[in-house]
């Protein structure tokens, strides 16, 4: 499991059902040894309908205020977030969207 030291603007997406890491975000942190290469040819899709090719999953560990929350994202080849946090994760770790105050809690 990997703990990446970055801070990373990251898109909190109630609309994605998974989260993802982009793949050049992977490159620049040097972790493309550490992507599992995808089992099937499994697309995801954009909020149009578009296709995305998964290039494959990593395990990582990230850090939301002192929170460590390890998780495994999909990794895309094109983003136009380097992170996107999805339903997935957002269930997971049982977060509270204040859409009033705009602010999340975990």
């Amino acid at each position: 499991m990997l703990v990446v030291v970055e801070n990373i603007r990251t898109l909190l997406d109630t609309g994605a059902h998974s989260s993802c890491l982009s793949l050049s975000l992977v490159r620049a942190l040097r972790l493309q040894k550490d992507v599992m290469p995808a089992i099937c040819n499994k697309n995801l899709f954009t909020a149009d309908g578009q296709p995305m090719k998964v290039c494959g999953t990593i395990l990582l560990s990230i850090n939301i205020k002192g929170l460590i929350v390890p998780f495994t994202f999909h990794v895309l080849e094109r983003l136009t977030h380097h992170l996107i946090l999805g339903i997935d994760f957002l269930s997971q770790t049982k977060a509270d969207i204040d859409m009033a105050t705009r602010t999340v809690t975990f």
